[in-house]
């Protein structure tokens, strides 16, 4: 399957789940739906893992490899799921999810003043875009 297929196919998995979540959210508090969103995405990895043979592949990764992945894992799939969550629960999903969804003008920013990138006229076209997009909703 062609990567842009893969890419659609996230989107839309991800433009669906908010609408889950919200209602979700109605009954549960933020924390509590993390934990359960997290429990069942690991069975279901756990269980991926298992049928695509890949588990002996665990075994063999560097540490440094590990710790960089940890920190993502914790900055994005703990706080920044949680904070999204308590967004979600007293927010608007049509607000909340695209102003959400900001996160590439900050990893342009991260990119060029902590990874060295280029930047570039496009980069700062989307950048701008970004901000003009979010300003809208608002």
């Amino acid at each position: 399957m062609k990567p842009i297929l893969f890419a659609i196919l996230a989107a839309l998995f991800w433009g669906i789940s908010p609408m889950f979540e919200k209602i979700g959210l109605k009954d549960i508090d933020p924390f509590i739906a993390v934990v359960i969103r997290n429990i069942v995405a690991t069975i279901c990895i756990i269980a991926l893992l298992g049928v695509s043979g890949r588990a002996q592949e665990l075994l063999v990764l560097n540490k440094k490899a590990i710790f960089f992945i940890a920190v993502g894992g914790i900055l994005a799939s703990f706080l920044g799921q949680l904070v999204y969550y308590t967004a979600l629960k007293y927010g608007d999903v049509s607000e909340i999810v695209p102003v959400s969804s900001i996160y590439p003008l900050f990893a342009v920013f991260i990119g060029l003043l902590i990874l060295k990138e280029d930047f570039n006229i496009e980069k700062l076209i989307g950048t701008i875009l970004i901000i003009i997009g979010v300003l809208l909703i608002r």
